[in-house]
């Protein structure tokens, strides 16, 4: 644990003994105590740290508020610069003898669950339930510059929805959704939008494997090993520059604003934005990594449990996926698309609109 006490010019760091490792999925009990002269850290009543305290340092100001956790999409000095949020469970919190988790959960937008969830401390075999309708795991980057792999096992009763989105430079993006029940991947590298679709239904309830796979050349997708297309991109060869987190099942507030920003190159913006996957994934593999929830960065609306009996919960949790209303302006990106529509080039139209996008 590290502590910063910013004091104008000057920075006070206190951090706790080193080789003491609290991510064990252990409780641990900290305490942070300013007396006097001396800042000290307690963990667990046994590792005790101190530092001294400049004597002119005598009232924080809060100026930003206090946050729990991480300062979510609140853009606060220092703060905003750490890279990953806190993730894990806290059972009590209070400062100044004031309790301060119990405020934070007693509002829903701020998106805390009573309890220890499952999700937290979930092994790699644990499948991933997406309840709806605004469910979503991101994980970090989608990082490497040659090929990118990625597979994964789904079950669902949904005929749209998304499934992967990771945003790149610019309006460079990857998407994969499902469209009228079956598979479609979206890509756009800097040379216009790319659509390939695989005509093999997965919206049966029944588990489908999925495998996704591209580079500066061309694009596969295949389901259950039975269906499989692969085409070549353009004959200009791009490099798919991508930033961000690598978002399954849906997005977060954030990076829907920026589709909503982005307009009708982004033709997948309605059904990404609208709502979230809903069914069961499990056995996610990104290019040579396994990765589950234990890797997740944030985990919003999330089960740990996938059955045969899964079916009747996700024909419900579609239902009321059609009766959410979306935090989002969806009116504005239904006209966007129905006025300017993107442009999409199928295989059966010359080469000479490979470089037509609207």
């Amino acid at each position: 644990i590290q502590v910063k006490f910013q004091l104008g010019s000057e920075e006070v760091v206190l951090i706790s003994r080193t080789g003491l490792k609290l991510h064990n999925l252990a409780w641990h009990d900290v305490y942070l105590v300013r007396e006097n002269k001396a800042l000290t850290l307690s963990i667990d009543g046994l590792f005790t740290t101190a530092v001294e305290v400049p004597d002119y340092f005598n009232k924080l100001q809060v100026n930003y508020g206090l946050y729990l956790g991480g300062p979510g999409e609140a853009k606060i000095p220092d703060a905003s610069r750490t890279s990953t949020m806190f993730r894990g469970c806290i059972s009590r919190a209070e400062f100044n003898d004031r309790n301060i988790l119990s405020s934070f959960i007693a509002h829903p937008e701020h998106n805390i669950d009573h309890g220890c969830s499952n999700v937290i401390t979930a092994g790699h075999n644990y499948p991933a339930n997406f309840l709806g309708p605004r469910s979503f795991i991101s994980f970090p980057s989608w990082s490497t510059k040659e090929e990118r792999r990625f597979e994964c096992s789904l079950k669902t009763l949904v005929l749209q929805a998304p499934l992967l989105y990771h945003a790149g430079w610019q309006t460079n993006f990857i998407a994969l959704e499902i469209a009228d029940g079956h598979l479609r991947v979206l890509i756009d590298d800097g040379n216009g939008m790319f659509v390939l679709d695989n005509t093999h239904f997965v919206n049966d309830g029944k588990w489908h494997s999925v495998h996704l796979v591209f580079n500066i050349n061309d694009v596969q997708l295949t389901v259950d090993d039975k269906l499989s297309q692969k085409q070549l991109i353009n004959n200009k060869k791009a490099y798919l520059g991508l930033q961000g987190h690598l978002f399954i099942g849906g997005i977060d507030n954030k990076t829907s604003s920026e589709l909503i920003k982005h307009g009708p190159t982004y033709v997948l913006a309605e059904r990404t934005i609208s709502g979230s996957f809903i069914g069961c994934i499990q056995n996610i593999q990104v290019n040579s990594d396994q990765i589950s929830l234990s890797n997740a960065l944030v985990t919003r609306a999330i089960g740990t449990e996938c059955n045969d009996q899964e079916s009747k919960g996700m024909a419900e949790g579609e239902n009321r996926l059609e009766g959410e209303v979306s935090p989002v302006p969806m009116q504005s990106v239904r006209g966007i698309l129905m006025n300017n529509p993107p442009c999409l080039i199928t295989k059966n139209m010359s080469q000479i609109f490979n470089n037509f996008t609207r």
